[in-house]
């Protein structure tokens, strides 16, 4: 049996039922490895009388934190009784498949993405133990591969309603969009614990990136991001190379109109916005 005190530590328990006579012994190991090393019981084992006149046993050890770091790091517990005719023995590690202290990763929270805006890519992890994570992101474009920067990852700690000392943490993937390099791309983010033998994966899909053109003040000369490609049949069907061409073309495309060309749009824009409203936000011409 184990569990985790707020001071970081697992406990490690071996309870004993039916023993008799009374006399045992106990011994606890721990190491990486065939390396191990004899460690000292938290306080000596406790005995209880049963009611058919046999004993029941507990011994316990507390571990730090950090020994169960090193995905390899076992425990091992040996009993001797006059009773036995060798002696038994449990190894436990954190890869068992009755530890409870894995990661729960949730899905990827991903924003609305829009070209040449800067967005963040959030995931929340929870309920591990040790204080261990690694968190790799990469990008998949069609065949590709790419691995992103390392992550900003936000530690914090939980404590429930047993006293338990478990982690969560969130991590974060600053992402620049754009239309080239991440419209139809899927992220994939990567975490690994050493209680994981493969990492956990989660995927935010194929990415749709809103791309977001200029249009030309031209009561100041200036340029700004309100509104998106105009309906042209000077522009209706041409093909671009890069997006860089399509927004040259659309700036010349406003240049050569007058300075009152957007004020009859500018002006039905509240009404717009209301009908908008009017209708939950549904398509209004």
């Amino acid at each position: 049996m184990r569990s985790l005190f707020i001071n970081g530590e697992m406990t490690y328990l071996l309870n004993l039922e039916n023993i008799y006579p009374k006399s045992i012994r106990i011994t606890w190991r721990c190491g990486v490895g065939g390396s191990e090393d004899m460690i000292s019981p938290t306080k000596s084992p406790t005995l209880a009388d049963n009611f058919d006149r046999t004993y029941s046993v507990s011994s316990e050890v507390q571990i730090p934190e950090d020994r169960h770091k090193d995905p390899g790091f076992t425990v091992r517990v040996t009993w001797e009784h006059e009773s036995m005719e060798r002696p038994e023995s449990r190894k436990l590690s954190i890869r068992d498949s009755d530890y409870r202290w894995r990661p729960v990763v949730g899905e990827i929270q991903i924003p609305r993405l829009v070209h040449g805006v800067p967005a963040v890519l959030q995931c929340d992890i929870s309920g591990y133990f040790p204080n261990a994570i690694d968190v790799k992101w990469q990008r998949h474009v069609g065949q590709q591969f790419y691995l992103d920067s390392a992550p900003d990852v936000i530690s914090g700690t939980t404590v429930d309603n047993t006293y338990s000392f478990i982690y969560s943490c969130t991590v974060h993937l600053p992402i620049t969009p754009t239309l080239e390099e991440h419209q139809g791309a899927e992220y994939v983010c990567f975490v690994f614990h050493p209680t994981l033998k493969d990492p956990i994966k989660r995927s935010t899909g194929r990415l749709q990136v809103i791309g977001v053109r200029y249009l030309i003040d031209n009561a100041r000369g200036k340029s700004s991001t309100l509104c998106t490609l105009p309906k042209s049949k000077h522009l209706k069907g041409t093909e671009f190379h890069t997006i860089s061409d399509a927004m040259a073309a659309t700036d010349d495309w406003f240049e050569a109109k007058p300075k009152s060309f957007c004020l009859q749009d500018l002006q039905n824009l509240e009404s717009r916005c209301k009908k908008c409203v009017g209708i939950s936000g549904e398509y209004v011409e």
